[in-house]
């Protein structure tokens, strides 16, 4: 009996300790969600027109329509745009020896081709215009294009093929990648004003809205 309570004693504390694990990540996503909920309802909606009479560094958001001066044609999708990004991943097979010296085999992925690419964009509403800064912007782009293409016929440029086929082996097999925002569409901006009235990064986020702004 005593050797059963131990057992149920160790249990016991197993369960407690990954209750406190998981007691602890939820902890971690409410404050990190709240944080992100916080900042976005401290910066009200300023409306276009009025973002050019803000100081540099004032928080600002706007929701409007994206205009591009000229779209931009997306790499994989051939899809009219005014931003995409477009990325080709390997899946490489390899193997590790453990402690006992057995061989476990492992997979890693990782980018080998990157393209990133957006026109003159600014966001219209009732209010008026205000441009866009896309360079280091957390932008939540729909995705396009995933799928597995091979080396060298990638179906992209000659760049990407000759790329592909340096890197090419038996043990990796890659997979295409595209997000885009297309031209007219409704988005919201979150971010800081620029030099020049613009919207844009430290911790600006661009992303497509569902419904008509």
């Amino acid at each position: 009996h005593r050797e059963s309570g131990k057992r149920m004693d160790t249990l016991l504390a197993i369960f407690a300790g990954i209750a406190a694990i998981i007691g602890a990540g939820l902890l971690w996503w409410r404050w990190s969600v709240g944080r992100e909920l916080g900042a976005m309802a401290a910066t009200h909606p300023s409306g276009a027109g009025g973002i050019a009479q803000l100081p540099p560094g004032s928080p600002a958001a706007v929701s409007g329509t994206l205009r591009v001066r000229t779209p931009l044609t997306a790499e994989f999708s051939g899809e009219p745009c005014a931003y995409f990004k477009a990325e080709i991943e390997r899946e490489e097979v390899y193997y590790e020896r453990d402690s006992q010296g057995r061989e476990e085999r492992r997979t890693r992925t990782t980018t080998v081709y990157s393209n990133m690419k957006y026109g003159q964009c600014l966001v219209e509403d009732a209010t008026g215009k205000v441009g866009i800064d896309f360079e280091g912007a957390n932008v939540e782009a729909v995705q396009t294009v995933k799928e597995p293409t091979s080396a060298p016929n990638s179906g992209g440029s000659a760049m990407i093929a000759g790329v592909l086929s340096a890197l090419a082996n038996s043990n990796s097999s890659y997979r295409r990648k595209e997000s885009v925002l297309g031209p007219d569409i409704p988005v919201f901006v979150l971010g800081e004003v620029r030099e020049g009235g613009l919207i844009g990064k430290p911790g600006s986020t661009v992303f497509q809205m569902n419904g008509q702004p």
